[in-house]
C-alpha cells in the first residue's frame, strides 16, 4: 500500500509541478 501511495503522490506532484511551471512561464512573459 505504501508503494502504491508513493507512486500516486509522485504522479500528482509531477502533474502539479508541470502545471506550476507552465503557469510561471506565462506569468514571466
Amino acid at each position: 500500500m505504501d508503494k502504491l501511495y508513493k507512486l500516486g503522490t509522485t504522479k500528482d506532484i509531477c502533474r502539479r509541478k508541470r502545471k506550476t511551471r507552465r503557469k510561471q512561464k506565462t506569468q514571466r512573459r
